[in-house]
């Protein structure tokens, strides 16, 4: 078992994770009303339940796979973020932990609706809910996510044959819904090279049954979280202002500057 854990966890694994991860993230799903990348989906839905985009040093893609490859005990996983220690005592909470299982949160639920009644009250009389009753809903609604996440309901990534409704594998009878099932099962199962296979496919065959709609759409926001073009652009402005306060009298570092604040604001412009 010592050498299966270390096997599993050399950089040999990491790396080949990260590839798989990689090639998932082009997958898409529906989600909110649109189409996404699987990539975002991955990202929005784990830093909402653990109010991080990275979970325990692995890419949201990776901890989103080994959840569902896990179903039946996402409710014992313990990546619920209740870091609000006044809300921790009001629960009867340990203070000394920071996240939480579902079914650990369960046990408290009530007192949980009850704060999130209390804020739902005073916004109703146009007054603002308590720091305690604020944060009381956020973990509702992570609860929620979470609650989602085990019955399969936002995992719609099969296209529909009509209407614009995507249909989840975990609710569908749909032949596809296997297919996306053994993706997750081959990813739980650490065969990434028969993972990427099946992920290739399932997403050829989605661009066979979208026309390839929605393929440049999804690359491009697989791209743009790639880039991250907000943090460069920011990284751009500071190196160009750095470059124009000193260029009083150098024509070389008032070009350089200037060009530096061109490529600033195109990667501003990108990211919006």
């Amino acid at each position: 078992p010592i050498l299966l854990i270390l096997l599993l966890t050399s950089p040999c694994f990491a790396a080949a994770e990260r590839e798989a991860v990689s090639a998932v993230k082009h997958i898409a799903i529906q989600n909110n009303g649109r189409i996404k990348s699987f990539n975002a989906f991955a990202r929005q839905t784990v830093q909402a339940i653990t109010g991080k985009t990275n979970w325990n040093r692995r890419a949201a893609e990776a901890t989103l796979l080994d959840a569902l490859y896990r179903q039946d005990s996402i409710n014992e996983l313990p990546w619920i973020s209740v870091g609000y220690l006044p809300l921790l005592k009001e629960l009867g909470l340990s203070e000394e932990k920071k996240f939480f299982s579902y079914n650990a949160l369960l046990a408290v639920v009530n007192k949980i609706e009850t704060l999130v009644r209390q804020a739902r009250d005073k916004r109703d009389k146009d007054l603002k809910p308590s720091k305690l009753e604020q944060e009381a809903e956020n973990v509702y609604h992570r609860l929620i996510s979470v609650k989602e996440l085990m019955d399969g309901e936002t995992i719609c990534v099969i296209p529909p044959t009509h209407g614009e409704s995507w249909q989840s594998p975990y609710r569908s009878l749909d032949p596809k819904a296997k297919d996306f099932k053994k993706i997750v099962e081959l990813f739980g199962e650490k065969k990434y090279g028969e993972f990427q296979t099946n992920v290739q496919t399932w997403n050829r065959s989605v661009d066979e049954a979208t026309e390839n709609k929605i393929r440049r759409s999804v690359d491009f926001e697989v791209q743009y979280y790639t880039l991250k073009p907000f943090q460069w652009a920011w990284v751009l402005y500071f190196l160009a202002f750095a470059l124009l306060s000193s260029a009083a009298s150098a024509k070389l570092l008032r070009f350089l500057g200037g060009s530096v604040f061109t490529l600033a604001f195109a990667f501003h412009t990108y990211g919006q």
